[in-house]
């Protein structure tokens, strides 16, 4: 425990004792894919071990939403393309034997289909001929279609005798190439017929090299990586070796081009991202094109698994690269040693909810939730109360545990369970599960507990609200939006009015107990997430640009946001809110690593032009709402937040992510000693 000192007024310091929990067990999965969009794509998404889909927007580079995984899926690859009524559709593979795609309406992996070849370790489309290649255990190529219908098996070609780790269609998507444990690279035409093999050199020990990677390039060369850590440049006409280039110390594991073709990205087992670019040399044969090594960059602490590229506009581009490590980092293809952001594992949905009038607060992992309890002010431990398993294949998507701890909900891609904690004498819980039968929807996007425990609110895809009355277990249903998504749901302090925002920007307001509607808030930014402050009718929204909004939904009046640099109906700030339910005009802002002392309070304003109008007419001078923001210093260098919350008046509580934690989980990074001078 920390204790600092907020100010809550001008006059007057109080102490606020916080809590520091590093202890959740909380653990991000690696970075195995990254698959950047086709023909106006809105998303790029990384998809980690665990299944777990994020995508980000391409316009601000932020994540957005998260498709929750499997269990044992082991994910390799994603890949984006357009069907043939250029829907934009997500197909992936994983170590379970299976392809699948993820539908992003859904937030849920569907169409899942056994890939006839077990464990798949690669995955490539040709777009142009709507067809996914699958590199298997088995060492079959496999072939499958896909349809507005699903996804269909179309063929297998004969047996390469190793496992295929890495797969590729040439830029028609007529030749494919395929590289192997065995260190041969091997072309089939569309037929299935072997055109011819290029072989690796062994290694010093005798053993085969691995092709671990392949990306076929527009002039005619196909760039692979191997274990040797070599990229080497094949033609594809004759089958020739053209060049060698030493990168890595070890294996190289992925490779990417710019969308000039004229810079590739390496990376591998040691954490350094090395660009190579080409050049032409003039001799008295003529101009030779070669390529060479230009940078390298180590903004990862372990292995690099996945990279692409990205022109978000023109004259811009963009390099994504992830891995072991978890994080994502994001760079300037030109300048990308010095120009980069590292974007830490987020999360779409909370992971944590806090229970303040029983000193709770739950975390969610994939396939638990795990319930804490802290002790009093003066006293120093912790207890782990419950762990809730469950018995689903699919992770979860998002949960929520009420105020005063006794109900606990969360939803997944099949089903939503309901359980009712019951508070025995030595601090024991036990958790019922309330059986919802027929009122357990699929395919929940976010659900809510109201503060009095008499409701649980669900947002469900299609613009859909749903809410469960817990005492007699009716319900009431209303469409607020045709073909839009639910992003989140927020209810006020006494459950006079619910919020729910939609994927395209607008916030529709309900009555929480009728669920008919009040309002509607028109505005086209992404809705990160939103609050109201205590139970007033001023909701706070926090958009994907980082713009903090506020409106009185009662009359759909957008407040004057005054007390920063200047007056304006938005001011830029980035995080989460953290309100005082026992003062909410006293707040915290939070992100990943700092928390920030916010006072806001409601309240008019009358401008001195109208004071003075007002004079000269005899009449009333108009009052305009204004919420009155003060930002104070950001408090403390946090590693990595998941959750700040008040569990009392003068106790905050940060839940933290040791960045040491996620390190030491992972197996040592590539060291290798340097003789000589």
């Amino acid at each position: 425990r920390w204790q600092f000192k907020l100010n809550r007024s001008n006059q007057k310091k109080e102490k606020t004792t916080l809590h520091r929990c590093r202890f959740t067990e909380y653990l991000p999965d690696a970075i195995h894919a990254i698959a950047t969009p086709v023909d106006g794509g809105k998303y790029i998404a990384i998809g980690r071990k665990n299944g777990d889909i994020e995508l980000m927007s391409i316009s601000s580079f932020e994540i957005i939403m998260k498709i929750p995984g499997k269990v044992d899926l082991h994910l390799q690859r994603l890949v984006w393309t357009t069907d043939d009524e250029k829907n934009h559709r997500l197909f992936g593979c994983g170590l379970n034997g299976t392809i699948f795609e993820a539908n992003v309406q859904q937030k849920s992996l569907t169409n899942i289909t056994d890939s006839f070849g077990g464990p798949v370790w690669s995955m490539c489309i040709a777009h142009t001929r709507k067809i996914i290649a699958l590199g298997c255990e088995s060492g079959c190529p496999v072939l499958f279609t896909f349809t507005s219908n699903g996804i269909q098996y179309k063929k297998s070609f004969p047996k390469t005798g190793s496992r295929i780790v890495s797969i590729a269609f040439d830029n028609d998507g007529q030749a494919l190439f395929t590289g192997g444990v065995d260190g041969n690279i091997r072309a089939f035409d569309s037929n299935g017929v072997m055109l011819y093999c290029m072989s690796l050199e062994l290694r010093k020990s005798g053993r085969k090299s691995v092709i671990w990677c392949l990306l076929p390039l527009n002039d005619g060369t196909l760039v692979s990586g191997d274990s040797l850590g070599h990229i080497k440049v094949w033609d594809v006409q004759s089958g020739t070796l053209i060049q060698t280039l030493p990168i890595h110390k070890s294996d190289i594991l992925t490779l990417a081009s710019n969308s000039h073709q004229n810079c590739l990205f390496v990376g591998g087992i040691d954490p350094k991202l090395t660009s190579v670019i080409k050049v032409s040399d003039k001799n008295e044969y003529g101009d030779t094109v070669r390529w060479t090594i230009s940078s390298s960059a180590n903004n990862h602490t372990h292995d690099i698994k996945a990279v692409a590229c990205f022109k978000p506009r023109e004259g811009y581009e963009s390099v994504f690269s992830g891995g072991i490590d978890t994080t994502l980092v994001v760079s300037d293809a030109k300048y990308f040693v010095e120009n980069f952001s590292i974007y830490y594992p987020a999360q779409n949905h909370e992971i944590v909810f806090f229970s303040p009038n029983k000193r709770l607060f739950s975390v969610a992992h994939n396939t638990k939730i795990d319930v804490w309890k802290l002790g009093e002010e003066k006293e120093n431990k912790v207890n782990k109360l419950l762990e809730v398993q469950i018995s689903d294949e699919n992770h979860i998507m998002c949960h929520s545990m009420s105020k005063s701890g006794r109900y606990l909900a969360y939803a997944s891609a099949s089903a939503t369970k309901l359980f009712k904690m019951t508070h025995r004498q030595k601090g024991k819980v036990k958790a019922a599960e309330i059986p919802l039968g027929d009122l357990s929807p699929k395919f929940v996007q976010c659900l809510k507990l109201s503060d009095d425990d008499s409701k649980l609110f669900l947002g469900l895809k299609g613009g859909l609200v749903k809410v469960l009355d817990l005492s007699d277990r009716s319900h009431k249903t209303h469409k607020f939006e045709e073909n839009e998504e639910n992003v989140c749901l927020e209810i006020c302090a006494g459950g006079k009015f619910a919020a729910a925002a939609f994927d395209d920007g607008s916030i529709q307001v309900f009555d929480g107990s009728t669920l008919s509607p009040v309002n509607r808030v028109v505005q086209k930014e992404f809705v990160r997430s939103m609050t109201f402050l205590g139970s007033s009718s001023f909701l706070l929204f926090l958009t994907l640009k980082g713009g903090l909004k506020a409106c009185d939904v009662s009359s759909l009046n957008f407040p004057q946001i005054s007390g920063v640099e200047r007056s304006s109906e938005e001011i830029e700030m980035s995080g989460r809110f953290c309100l005082n339910s026992e003062n909410p005009n006293f707040s915290l802002v939070y992100d990943g690593n700092s928390i920030r002392r916010v006072n806001v309070s409601a309240g008019s304003l009358k401008y001195e032009s109208e004071r003075k109008r007002a004079k000269i007419e005899g009449s009333k001078c108009s009052e305009k709402n204004v919420l009155s923001f003060s930002l104070g210093e950001s408090i403390g260098d946090y590693r990595h937040l998941l959750k700040v919350g008040y569990i009392s008046e003068g106790e905050l509580v940060a839940v933290e992510l040791p960045w040491e934690n996620v390190l030491n989980s992972n197996a040592g990074a590539l060291f290798k000693y340097k003789y000589g001078t």
